[in-house]
């Protein structure tokens, strides 16, 4: 069950990156972002909803390490204000989706706004259904310190949704203010750094997990978990010199936009930057996914 879990995260992961390159995609080809005639989205729900959802991280940590402690009260009450939190994003998503001003049938900013928009809706509402039904079984005791590998997957995938709205967030909602219509000279690093910036991320997300699976046993055994930290922290490390490397890359590169004077040569590499940043960021959030059970 752990390994199809962390599968499950993997492949959802795969589609966050993609539909982050796809809104990053259309973005960097249209004349307009929002398309001439659009609003930004305003940003007051959304912020508070980023909020809600780190906020019950921490409440879903807690519950976490209640049941490592064999506290069954503070696993059921750490869950159940968890479902409450996300209860209350998906009653403030609901107005928002219905206040929207935007269709999905008029443009392309349309469509991938309300599909970003309903594939993270419809991943809370799956991990509310999934937390409550774990929340009723703590408050019927059924979970020990023998018995927890449900709360061990459903706290993976709780931190996975809401970590993912980070990348959403930033895009839909912070996105347009750095793209503005305009170029600029471009000056790039050598391409070696941009594939660095592609691979280092994942690599180091690979790594943990494989490093991590090898000395499990022997940190039971001796209980050396330093161990486990020093990779988490190492991994982490790494990924961020992936997020670094890119983000550098994309700056230099510049925007380039139709008809800007930019060349294909420039937007292929701000393209690439931008994908290779998106995904060492990821990477970054499942080692920190990963490891914070280490920290107990």
């Amino acid at each position: 069950m752990w390994w199809g879990i962390l599968g499950l995260i993997t492949i959802e992961s795969a589609v966050v990156l993609a539909f982050c390159v796809s809104y990053l995609y259309l973005a960097f080809h249209a004349e307009a972002w929002p398309p001439l005639g659009e609003s930004p989205p305003p940003l007051l729900w959304p912020s508070i909803n980023l909020g809600l959802l780190l906020l019950s991280c921490i409440t879903m940590f807690a519950a976490g390490q209640g049941i490592n402690r064999g506290n069954k009260r503070v696993l059921a009450i750490g869950v159940t204000i968890s479902v409450l939190l996300a209860s209350t994003v998906l009653v403030l998503r609901s107005l928002e989706l219905m206040a929207y001003d935007v269709s999905w049938k008029d443009h392309s900013y349309g469509a991938i706004v309300w599909t970003i928009s309903g594939f993270h809706y419809v991943h809370v509402t799956s991990m509310v259904l999934g937390s409550t039904v774990i929340a009723i079984l703590a408050w019927r005791g059924y979970f020990t310190q023998a018995r927890q590998i449900g709360v061990v997957v459903d706290t993976n995938y709780w931190y996975f949704v809401c970590f993912a709205w980070v990348p959403f967030y930033l895009l839909l909602y912070w996105g347009h203010v750095f793209m503005p219509v305009e170029t600029r000279r471009m000056k790039v690093l050598h391409p070696l750094l941009l594939w660095v910036g592609w691979v280092i991320g994942p690599v180091a997300w690979a790594l943990h997990l494989l490093i991590s699976y090898v000395l499990v046993t022997w940190v039971c055994e001796t209980g050396h978990h330093w161990t486990l930290h020093a990779t988490t922290l190492v991994t982490l490390v790494m990924s961020l010199i992936g997020v670094w490397l890119t983000w550098r890359q994309w700056g230099l590169a510049g925007r380039q936009w139709p008809g800007g004077g930019g060349n294909r040569s420039s937007s292929r590499i701000q393209f690439m930057a931008v994908g290779g940043l998106i995904l060492s960021v990821l990477s970054a959030l499942l080692i920190v996914a990963e490891g914070m059970p280490n920290f107990s």
